[in-house]
Order: C-alpha cells, then structure tokens, then sequence
C-alpha cells in the first residue's frame, strides 16, 4: 500500500509492468510501463519510505532502482519514474567502489550499506570531490547489497555485488 492505492505487478498489452489500484475496477491503472515496447520490465522489491515508492526494474538496460513519486497536482495523476543519479563501479566490486553523482554536492554525503536482509552493514559519512567519492568495501562477505546515500536532502541508491 502507497497513498491509499495498493501496487502490484501484472501482465498485459504492456507487458509485466507496475499496476495501481483503490480496490475498484475503475480505479485499477496502469502506473507506468517502464519498459515501453512489448517486453516487460518485471518490477520487484517494493518498498515505501519518505512518501516515495522505490522498487526494482528493467529498463531493456538491465535490472536498476527506480522511485515512483507522487505529483502534487489534485488531478491524482503521478510523475514519471525517474532513474536516480547515482553511478557506482566497479560493479561488481572487489574492494573500493567509486561512487559518483551526476547532480548532488561537492561535500559530503551519508552513507548507508544494506545486505540483501535489509540489515544495515555500514554506515558512514563519505566526503565528496566533484560529485565522487570512494568508499571500502573489504569487510563485507561475497553477496548483494543496497548502497543508498543522501545527499542535499534527498536519498539515491544502487544495487552493488561484492565479490
């Protein structure tokens, strides 16, 4: 549930896309479809937090995070789905992953690791050059992991594996 409409994944003339809901058949809509052609962008890993529905997709690129906001119009109507600005490489990553914001602050950011359980693993403050910043990753066993930072207010993530 998301603003009172329930989200969910089904398939049609779109494909597997993300779908809305109020309980009604009137009020059951396409969200977005993603992967805009006949294929599917097969959306998962829902989660809700600060009023912005972040779940995973494919873009025909290859499996990525996206949020899902609402527009502040009384229409009910959402804004696009918009990829976040974050690039981390190498990926997979052995020990230092590069981290690089095409927008966002040249001071610094907060930074969180979760592993796959949702568990946080790290958590620090990164300083930032340029938009970039580097952070070590040797402690962490073999797995995938959600890297989320926030910087000026706002959060952006990536999945990482480490090798």
């Amino acid at each position: 549930m998301f603003n009172k409409l329930l989200y969910f994944v089904a398939s049609g003339e779109y494909g597997s896309e993300l779908w809305r809901t109020d309980g009604t058949e009137e009020g059951t809509h396409l969200a977005v479809d993603i992967f805009s052609s006949y294929k599917s962008s097969h959306p998962s890993a829902f989660q809700v937090w600060n009023n912005k529905l972040y779940f995973q997709a494919n873009n025909g690129s290859g499996a990525e995070f996206w949020v899902y906001t609402p527009q502040k119009k009384t229409t009910g109507l959402f804004s696009q789905v918009k990829q976040e600005n974050l690039i981390a490489y190498p990926n997979p990553v052995n020990d230092q992953l590069h981290l690089k914001l095409t927008e966002g602050s040249n001071h610094q950011a907060n930074v969180v690791v979760y592993n796959m359980l949702g568990k946080p693993v790290l958590s620090s403050t990164l300083p930032l050059k340029h938009n970039t910043g580097n952070i070590r990753l040797d402690h962490l066993q073999p797995g995938y992991y959600i890297i989320k930072l926030r910087v000026n207010g706002r959060w952006v993530s990536r999945k990482i594996i480490k090798k």
